[in-house]
């Protein structure tokens, strides 16, 4: 099953009922990073997870991305309603957890990681 799809996979199939996994591109504060009005939803080189899959997604997922920064700047599990924001430090780590875990379509999402480097982290958007 592939549950992490391409944002040319969505277009073709269209609708807004997705959870998107984004590279963070912004060197600013926390606050800045964190804040509704710095996030630009649907970029090209997003993966995204369709809201049916949602709980297992969770499921398969939630004791990978831990301790993700919220919209409050407070960490916390991961929050599939809201904003989650993972640092490059974290993104290390959790790279580190999905091979070790390999969950459901774990080498889509440890490939897209792996490009995370070049980025300032990434983010976790709720739907």
């Amino acid at each position: 099953m592939n549950l992490f799809l391409t944002s040319n996979t969505i277009k073709k199939y269209g609708g807004s009922d997705y959870i998107e996994i984004q590279y963070c591109r912004l060197s600013s504060s926390l606050k800045t990073i964190v804040s509704v009005d710095s996030i630009r939803f649907k970029k090209e080189d997003s993966l995204f997870v369709r809201g049916d899959d949602m709980n297992l997604f969770y499921e398969q997922y939630c004791g990978i991305f831990g301790n993700g920064f919220y919209n409050n700047e407070k960490c916390g599990t991961m929050d599939l309603c809201g904003i989650n924001y993972y640092p490059p430090a974290s993104v290390t780590v959790i790279l580190k957890e999905l091979m070790t875990q390999k969950p459901l379509d774990y080498e889509t999402l440890a490939d897209w990681l792996k490009q995370a480097s070049e980025t300032n982290g990434i983010y976790i958007l709720g739907e």
